[in-house]
């Protein structure tokens, strides 16, 4: 009787690619920086890393840049006048 051959071994099945691959557009992102987008190269270390990273975050996308004082920083001058006003009687701001 002859040898019979061995059982073939199962097909792999090929790798699912993840929905962030296949579709990056559909989960938005929220993305803060206090830098603009010019110094991250100055920050990163490598100008052609950060000119990657910067086309892979920004295709597609939407950049507000905001000038000026935060809400926090607003409400913590204030604070602090109210608080030079109450104790020194003056209103001469320490900036």
């Amino acid at each position: 009787m002859p040898k019979q051959p061995p059982p073939a071994a199962p097909c792999p099945r090929p790798a699912r690619p993840s929905s962030s691959d296949t579709q990056p557009e559909r989960k938005p992102s929220d993305n803060n920086s206090n830098r603009g987008v010019g110094s991250w190269g100055e920050v990163l270390g490598d100008t052609t890393v950060a000119a990657a990273l910067l086309d892979r975050l920004l295709h597609r996308s939407v950049v507000l840049s905001l000038e000026g004082d935060s809400y926090r920083l607003c409400d913590h001058h204030a604070r602090a006048d109210t608080l030079r006003q109450t104790t020194t009687g003056t209103r001469q701001p320490l900036r």
